[in-house]
C-alpha cells in the first residue's frame, strides 16, 4: 500500500508566473565563435487574415521610425503574404516535463522516445528546433541531443551552463544555446561560453534564434542581441528599442524576420528599426509563432492564446474553442498552415478554421503537459482521435492516525504550486472533479479519461496537495485505460 504525504498549502496567491535557474560557473575569457557570412536583406510581410475567434481589439501601433509610404493599395513596402505550394510532409515531435518526446511520424503514427527506450539524453524539454538539414534539436535539462527521425545523438558537454532554456543551429553546423547568466555556442567539438555582459547585462536569457544571414540573436528578459561577424549589438530601452520591455520569446516570420513577445505585445523587426505593436491588456506570454498567412500568435500562461493580424488583436481561449487549455507552453506553424499550440492539456492543432486537441485519452501521447513543439517542412498527416477506455482512482485519507471522513477532495489535470486563482486549487483548470471521503476517508473517482492527475484535499487549516518527491509540484497520478488506481493511504501532514 502506497503512502504519501499531502503538503497543507498555508497561503493561496493570486495566479502568477515565474522561473527559477541555478547560476552557472563563472565562464572563460569569451572566444568568437566561427564568424556567419555577410548578411543579406530579406523582405518583411503584413499579415492578411484571422480565424474566427472570441474578440476583437484594434492595435495600438506606436512606431519607433517613420515607416515607408504605403502604395495606392495599402500594401506599404512590404510583400502581402501568400501560400506557397504544398510542402513536403515531415516529423513533429512533443517535448514534455519528464516523460521525454512524442512524435507523430509523417504518415501519422504516435511514438515516444524517453530515457528508457532510446539515447535521447533527458526526460524534461525545454525547448525543440527545427535545423536546416531537417534534424530537431532538442534542449533538455540534461544537455543538447539531435534527432534524425532514426536516432538520437548527444553533444558532447562542455557549455558553462548548468540547463538549456533554448536552442539554436546556425549554417555552419554549430548550435547557440540560451542559458541562465548568458549564451554558448557550440562548433567543431569546442564549447564557448559568453556571460551576460554581452548582453547587456541581463542574466535571464529566454531565447535564441538564427537568421537566413547567420546572425544569432538572443533575447532576455530585457534586451536583444544579435551576434555576426564577431560583434555584438545589443538593443536595449536607450539603444534602438525606445522602452524598456518585459521579453519571453523570438520567432522567424517565413521571410525570415524576427518577432519578439513580451508583456505587452510584439516588437518586429522591419528594415533595422524595431516596431511595436501594442496590447491593451497584460500578458504572461508563453510560445510564440508566426503562419503562412503572416498571423502572429502568442501563447499565454493563462489567457489562452492572442493573435494579431497586422491591425487587430484577436483572443482565443479554451472557454469559446477546442482549445486544450489557457495555459499554452509552446507555438510553432508549419509549411502547411497549420498551427501547433502545446498546452498543459494536450497537443491542439488549428487547421481548416478549427481546432482539434490530441491527449493522452485520444492518441498516444506520453504527457498531456507539452512544453515544446518542432514541426519539419509541411508536417505529418493528422491522424483522427480515438478515444480510450476510461480508468479510475481511488485511495483513503488520513490525519494523525484517524480517517479523514466527509472531506472534500477534487482532482484536476495541471500542476498546482502554493497558488491557484479559482474558488479551489482545481476550479480554474480545463477539467477537474470532486468528491467526498465516506467513514472509512475513502474516496474513489470513476470514468477518468487517461492522463496524470493532481490530488487535493481541504482540511481544517486549508488545501492540502499531494506533493512530488522535492516537495514543490504537484505528483501527478497516472490513470490508464480500463484500470483502478489505487494510490492507497494518504496521510495529510502539515507543511514544515
Amino acid at each position: 500500500m502506497k503512502s504519501i504525504y499531502l503538503l497543507v498549502i498555508l497561503a493561496l496567491l493570486a495566479a502568477c508566473g515565474g522561473e527559477t535557474a541555478v547560476s552557472p560557473t563563472e565562464p572563460p575569457p569569451a572566444v568568437d565563435p566561427t564568424a556567419p557570412p555577410e548578411a543579406t536583406a530579406v523582405p518583411t510581410i503584413a499579415p492578411v487574415s484571422e480565424p474566427t475567434a472570441e474578440t476583437e481589439v484594434e492595435v495600438d501601433f506606436v512606431p519607433t521610425a517613420e515607416p515607408e509610404q504605403a502604395d495606392e493599395a495599402g500594401n506599404g513596402s512590404r510583400p502581402q503574404a501568400g501560400r506557397p505550394e504544398k510542402a513536403e510532409s515531415g516529423l513533429a515531435c512533443l517535448g514534455s516535463s519528464g516523460e521525454g518526446m512524442t512524435c507523430l511520424t509523417a504518415d501519422g503514427e504516435w511514438v515516444t522516445y524517453n530515457r528508457d527506450n532510446s539515447a535521447i539524453g533527458g526526460n524534461y524539454i525545454s525547448s525543440l528546433a527545427v535545423c536546416d538539414d531537417n534534424t530537431i534539436l532538442i534542449a533538455h535539462t540534461s544537455g543538447i541531443s539531435l534527432f534524425d527521425g532514426q536516432s538520437f545523438s548527444a553533444v558532447p558537454e562542455g557549455g558553462d551552463f548548468s540547463s538549456p532554456d533554448a536552442a539554436a543551429c546556425d549554417k555552419n553546423g554549430g548550435i547557440w544555446v540560451a542559458h541562465f547568466k548568458g549564451v554558448s555556442y557550440y562548433n567543431s567539438g569546442s564549447w564557448t561560453t559568453y556571460d551576460s555582459s554581452y548582453l547587456g547585462n541581463e542574466d535571464l536569457v529566454y531565447d535564441v534564434r538564427v537568421t537566413a544571414d547567420n546572425a544569432a540573436w538572443i533575447l532576455t528578459s530585457g534586451t536583444i542581441t544579435r551576434y555576426a561577424n564577431g560583434e555584438w549589438t545589443v538593443f536595449g530601452p536607450d539603444s534602438g528599442l525606445g522602452d524598456t520591455y518585459f521579453f519571453e520569446n523570438l520567432t522567424l516570420d517565413q521571410y525570415g524576420t524576427l518577432w519578439a513577445s513580451h508583456s505587452d505585445g510584439l516588437l518586429h523587426l522591419e528594415d533595422g528599426v524595431w516596431f511595436p505593436y501594442e496590447k491593451s491588456d497584460y500578458n504572461s506570454p508563453q510560445g510564440l509563432a508566426v503562419d503562412l498567412n503572416g498571423r502572429v500568435w502568442m501563447g499565454s500562461l493563462s489567457a489562452g492564446i492572442s493573435m494579431f493580424d497586422g491591425s487587430l488583436w484577436t483572443t482565443i481561449d479554451a472557454s469559446s474553442t477546442d482549445l486544450g487549455s489557457n495555459d499554452v507552453q509552446a507555438l510553432t506553424a508549419d509549411g502547411s498552415g497549420r498551427l501547433w499550440a502545446g498546452t498543459s492539456y494536450g497537443l491542439s492543432i488549428f487547421a481548416d478554421e478549427r481546432w482539434q486537441t490530441y491527449r493522452m485519452d485520444n492518441a498516444d501521447l506520453a504527457s498531456n503537459d507539452v512544453t515544446a513543439v518542432a514541426v519539419i517542412n509541411g508536417g505529418p498527416t493528422l491522424p483522427e482521435p480515438a478515444a480510450k477506455a476510461t480508468g479510475s482512482l481511488s485511495g483513503y485519507l488520513t490525519q494523525d492516525g484517524a480517517a479523514l471522513a466527509d472531506t472534500y477532495v477534487e482532482i484536476c489535470v495541471e500542476s498546482i504550486y502554493s497558488y491557484y486563482s479559482g474558488d479551489t486549487p482545481c476550479a480554474d483548470q480545463p477539467f477537474f472533479l470532486q468528491t467526498a471521503t465516506d467513514a472509512q476517508g475513502a474516496f474513489r473517482f470513476d470514468d477518468l479519461p487517461v492522463g496524470s492527475y493532481v490530488l487535493v484535499a481541504e482540511t481544517d487549516t486549508g488545501f492540502a496537495l499531494l506533493t512530488d518527491d522535492v516537495g514543490i509540484g504537484s505528483e501527478m497520478i497516472p490513470v490508464t485505460a480500463g484500470q483502478e488506481t489505487d494510490i492507497g493511504e494518504i496521510f495529510i501532514t502539515a507543511e514544515e
